[in-house]
This record gives structure tokens, C-alpha cells and sequence, in this order.
């Protein structure tokens, strides 16, 4: 019953089984959806299974801008896809200005699950202790939290392999914060936010030894609970937003063929504001040349219900330098000959000899192995889609 698969409009909300997809910062949104009780089993098989995975680069995107650091500015050390707590997530980790990240977002819509943030080179200081409320003011500035909406779970002070620090613990909207603060110079030096277990209550998970204002901020977007952990409750209404995507000419886009208005499961209409750049037929976008288009979805009572900002480039090409046995692991992404095509989606990475270099089907970040030719794809999410480019190392 629950076997057919659909791309859906990124970003674009729509409610399944008891659940709702909302729009986020993220690009692409992907829902693994229950059937919906009550209604018919035509409804169900059509709306039973929306998927679009969210890339390893878009999702790297994502935790750079919450970060708030250019790629240029970090050492990437970690992209891979994982499972946390019954959730496909992608695992980045990166180090940038004597900090750790790491961060947990899901594959299924974007969400940053986990965030975590840890001071590489701890400060020294002597003196006397800053204390626990002065700790305790430090973690509720940093989560940008007013501490009278917080429930205190834990402050004490600690040893921690011979330094003297404070834990602070409490919970917020559903959301759990665990700081830990140098006793002597009150830095933080790690926190963690974590949503997972506030993912039934509007919540949103992040961990790290410092945060930005965004750890806490899409409990409006959040997905009505269809039993699965890192799913989250909605509220009814549909989120309007403006969303984007990158397409190559010649590339389709299903997308789905019902849309939520509040609960109700309603058959899904498209627009294109240029029908010569997207044409639509049905629930298909297909790319027809160069140029910008703006699709927009309605619900069959004619709501609006999400747009999606559409660039199509041409056909291009992954064209490679003349790489050494020396040389460091690097992005095929970086090397599409137009770089426009780095926004593309790609679904997965291959080499046609990984004796020579080898790339990660995820991250397509490619380490060299050995001298010799290679040919480097990337599928896109159109499964007839592919780019290549020819790798040689001396």
C-alpha cells in the first residue's frame, strides 16, 4: 500500500497522515508518510509516499548558514548519511575558528535535529569562580531564552580533568539545553540543544558548545507526529513561503499530486509564471531552457499554497584539472564547468574506477588513490540525468 514515490515541491507544505511538511530554510523536503486515516484508499496510495531526499550538499548549505560561515572558512571533516534515534539524518562535522561543529539535519525536510559547538583549545584563567548564576545568566543570554519561560533542570559546579566548571541544564518549548561553562572565565565551552524528544512538541534539536540565534527558531514549522521520532506537531494552516531550486534543461520534477488546505486533502493545480523556461503538465515540471521561472501550487479550492523559485541551466559538464598523487581530497561540486550547476541536486556520486580516486556517493568529495583515468557522475534525482567529467592523475 505504501509504495508509491513522489517528489514534492521543495519546501511546500503539506500535511500527511496526521502529519504536516512545513517549509524551512532547507531547499528540499522529503516526508516517508503513513496512510491517512479516514480517508480513501485512493487518497492514500496517491499520497501515501512523498520522497525527496535532501542533498549532501544542500545540506551542508544549511548548517553553514545557521552557522553563519562561508564554506571558504572551514575544514570539513565529516558528511555522511546516518541514522539518529530512528531518523535518517545527514552527519556533518566542520572546525572554523578554533570551534568544532557538528551538526544532525534531517534527510526528510531539512530540520537541524542537533547542533553542537565545542571550543577547541580551552582558556586559561586564575582567580576566583564566576559562580553559578553568573553561569546560568551565560546560558540563558547565549540561547537568547528570557530564564522565567525555562524550567531549570540542573546548575552545579563540577571537575572536569581538573578544571573547575558549571552544568546547566533546562528545558524550553519542548526543547532541552545543556551548557557547560569554564568556572574561571565563564566561556562556554560546550552546549547542546536537543529536539529530538521536543519533535512531538513543536520542538527542533541542536547541540554545540555555542549557539547562534537560529538553534531555536522553526517551532512554527514543525510536522503533526505520524508516530515516528523526529516528526513534529503542526498546526493547521499551511506556511507560505518562497522556495528554490536549480534544474539542468531537459531535467522533470514530479511533484505531488494532492496538497493539504488546513487537514483536508485536496488535488494539487500548477502554474508557471514562463511557460517557455518550466512547462508543466499535470504535476510535472520539465525544464525547457535557460532562463527563470516561478511555479506556484494551489489547492483544488484555488488556495495558494507555496511557490517554488525555479532556475534552469543548461547541460553541463564536470571538468577536472590534472590532479597528483599528493594532492588533498576535494569537491567535485567545485568543478561543474558552469557554477551554477553546483546548486543542482545531485542523488549520488560515482567513479568509474575508485583505483584511481574514489569519491563519496553522498558528499562527492573525491580522494585520489592512485595514477590513472577516471570518470566522475552525478546522478541527479532525474534518474536519466547524469553529468561527467573525466579525472586524470599523474
Amino acid at each position: 500500500m505504501l509504495i508509491r514515490r513522489k517528489a514534492i515541491i521543495a519546501g511546500i507544505a503539506l500535511a500527511v497522515s496526521a502529519g504536516q511538511l512545513t517549509a524551512n530554510a532547507a531547499q528540499i523536503e522529503i516526508m516517508e508518510a503513513a496512510p491517512i486515516e479516514g480517508q480513501s484508499q485512493a487518497i492514500e496510495d496517491d499520497a501515501a509516499y512523498f520522497i525527496y531526499d535532501l542533498s549532501a550538499a544542500e545540506a551542508q548549505t544549511a548548517a553553514l548558514k545557521d552557522a553563519k560561515l562561508k564554506e571558504s572558512e572551514i575544514s570539513l571533516t565529516k558528511n555522511e548519511i546516518d541514522t539518529e534515534n530512528g531518523v535518517r539524518i545527514h552527519d556533518i562535522e566542520f572546525n572554523s575558528g578554533g570551534y568544532k561543529y557538528g551538526y544532525e539535519i534531517a534527510v526528510s525536510d531539512g530540520k537541524i535535529l542537533n547542533k553542537e559547538k565545542e571550543i577547541i583549545t580551552k582558556p586559561t584563567g586564575g582567580g576566583s569562580l564566576v559562580g553559578i548564576e553568573a553561569a546560568k545568566k551565560a546560558a540563558f543570554d547565549e540561547a537568547e531564552i528570557n530564564p522565567q519561560n525555562v524550567t531549570l533542570v540542573k546548575a552545579e559546579q563540577d571537575d572536569e580533568d581538573g578544571r573547575t566548571v558549571y552544568e546547566v541544564e533546562f528545558t524550553s518549548s519542548g526543547a532541552k539545553y545543556e551548557y557547560e561553562i569554564d568556572g574561571l572565565t565563564g566561556t562556554i565551552l560546550k552546549w547542546e540543544k536537543n529536539f529530538y524528544n521536543a519533535a512531538t512538541n513543536n520542538g527542533q534539536n541542536s547541540s554545540g558548545s555555542q549557539s547562534d540565534s537560529n538553534s531555536s527558531q522553526n517551532s512554527s514549522n514543525n510536522d503533526q507526529s505520524n508516530g515516528q521520532s523526529g516528526t513534529t506537531t503542526a498546526a493547521p494552516a499551511i506556511d507560505y513561503m518562497n522556495l528554490t531550486r536549480t534544474m539542468m534543461k531537459g531535467e522533470d520534477l514530479e511533484l505531488s499530486e494532492y496538497v493539504f488546505n488546513g487537514m483536508n486533502p485536496l488535488p494539487a493545480r500548477y502554474e508557471t509564471s514562463n511557460k517557455k523556461v518550466a512547462k508543466i503538465e499535470g504535476n510535472e515540471v520539465d525544464a525547457k531552457k535557460k532562463g527563470t521561472a516561478v511555479v506556484t501550487a494551489y489547492s483544488a479550492d484555488g488556495a495558494e499554497v507555496g511557490k517554488l523559485n525555479l532556475t534552469v541551466i543548461g547541460k553541463t559538464k564536470l571538468k577536472f584539472p590534472k590532479s597528483s598523487l599528493s594532492a588533498a581530497p576535494f569537491e567535485a561540486k567545485k568543478y561543474f564547468k558552469d557554477p551554477a550547476a553546483a546548486n543542482l541536486s545531485v542523488k549520488s556520486w560515482s567513479s568509474s574506477n575508485p583505483g584511481v580516486a574514489a569519491i563519496d556517493t553522498v558528499s562527492g568529495m573525491i580522494t585520489i588513490k592512485g595514477a590513472g583515468k577516471t570518470t566522475i557522475e552525478a546522478h541527479l534525482y532525474d534518474n536519466d540525468k547524469v553529468v561527467k567529467g573525466k579525472l586524470k592523475v599523474k
